[in-house]
């Protein structure tokens, strides 16, 4: 099913599709928290906290996490995905699939209000 996704009040959204850099963000009505940085996927966790306390947000309180899924890098691909259908599963909220690899792209995309599709597990485009 493809819906706007801003009605999800806070939103993960997680890019490990390319080699030179991991980002995430934390969507909420009002403002965006970001966090970019040169590393590779390996850091996910670490940033996911980092992300969480910048945002002054319990992992709790996300009610949806976005993926991008690729194409991209085949290894950095698969540990954002697997991230965000662990995520999902384990809090019992929805994955939105984001084809492509262009982060700043793709949270323009959903700030506009465009459709996704959302399900209960992504799967990588590699």
């Amino acid at each position: 099913m493809k819906l706007d996704v801003l009605h999800f009040q806070k939103i993960l959204i997680i890019d490990t599709t390319s080699t030179e850099a991991t980002n995430l963000a934390i969507l909420e009505p009002n403002r965006s928290t970001v966090l970019k940085r040169p590393v590779k996927a390996q850091e996910l966790q670490t940033m996911m906290v980092e992300l969480l306390s910048r945002a002054r947000i319990d992992i709790s309180h996300i009610a949806a996490v976005a993926v991008l899924v690729g194409p991209g890098s085949y290894t950095g691909t698969r540990m954002g995905v697997t991230a965000a259908n662990t995520l999902a599963w384990l809090s019992n909220i929805p994955v939105i699939e984001i084809p492509g690899s262009d982060f700043d792209r793709s949270l323009s995309a959903i700030l506009a209000g465009e459709e996704f599709k959302v399900v209960k597990q992504a799967t990588a485009r590699y």
